[in-house]
């Protein structure tokens, strides 16, 4: 099945049809965080630079959810998301999924 442009899938789940969300406009990072790393030291005019240190990229994803009025939709919703994001299950652990974008 092909995605449409508000759709995403995640690990073997399309946003639309299994997790009844619709992704808005993601703006994906050009590039990962960036941080100096540097060590203090005592007498030393100045830090000792030790390089830079580059992060992973954070990708949000703004999604609305299908549910008018209806608090009982919303939760279920709500819980189907966490349980696809937080396993609790230690045969997950380590496991990355591709992001794919419609």
């Amino acid at each position: 099945m092909t995605l449409q442009r508000d759709d995403f899938e995640y690990a073997g789940m399309n946003s639309r049809e299994d997790l009844q969300v619709e992704m808005g406009n993601v703006v994906l990072p050009s590039a990962p965080a960036m941080a100096e790393q540097v060590t203090d030291i005592p007498a030393m005019y100045g830090n000792q630079f030790n390089g830079t240190d580059f992060t992973s990229r954070t990708i949000n994803i703004p999604i609305s959810i299908y549910c008018a009025d209806n608090q009982d939709a919303f939760n279920q919703v709500m819980h189907n998301l966490s349980g696809l994001l937080l396993s609790d299950d230690p045969s997950d652990n380590g496991k990355e999924y591709p992001l794919v974008f419609g």
